[in-house]
Order: structure tokens, then sequence, then C-alpha cells
């Protein structure tokens, strides 16, 4: 399947069945910030893959070579609705 990308504000399901992750880019509002990125579709059934961590407008790209798989979907759980995010995800086949 062909490579999709998305880009919001604050928590979102990115993709709600298996995928790979290929790139993660990131931006802080006003103040230093977090975004945790869950293998689920909401942060309390999914698992943690990682939590990045990003300093005061400051902005931040993760390329994973090959993609990262992801078994139920992508989830990102952001510390407020003020981080801009892009991610770069491949749907695969159920």
């Amino acid at each position: 399947m062909a490579r999709r990308w998305t880009r919001g504000i604050g928590d979102r399901l990115i993709s709600e069945g298996p995928c790979l992750l290929h790139c993660l880019l990131f931006e802080a509002g006003d103040s230093d910030r977090y975004i945790d990125v869950y293998d689920g579709r909401d942060k309390d059934s999914g698992k943690l893959f990682s939590r990045h961590k990003m300093t005061f407008e400051e902005t931040h790209c993760d390329s994973f070579d090959g993609g990262v798989p992801f078994a139920t979907g992508i989830y990102i759980d952001a510390e407020s609705s003020e981080e801009k995010i892009t991610i770069v995800f491949e749907p695969l086949p159920k």
C-alpha cells in the first residue's frame, strides 16, 4: 500500500489498523512539551511505543528506515492541544 500522511494538533487516532510508522514531525507550542506514541487506538488500551520531548518552539523529526510495525493502530497522546504533529505511515493489510 502507499504511504499516507496526516497533520493535526493534539491527541488523535492516526491509523485504526496494522501499519508501518515512517516519520514523526512535531513542533512544540509556547513551552516545553512532549507527545506519547502508542500502538493502539487510545492511550488506555494501547502499548506505549515512545515519548518525544521538545523544547519551546522547537521542531523535531524522527524518521524510521523501513518503518516500525504497529499491530493495532497509531494513537498520539499530546501533553497539550498546542503540539503540531505530522505523521507519515503506511497501512498494512489486516
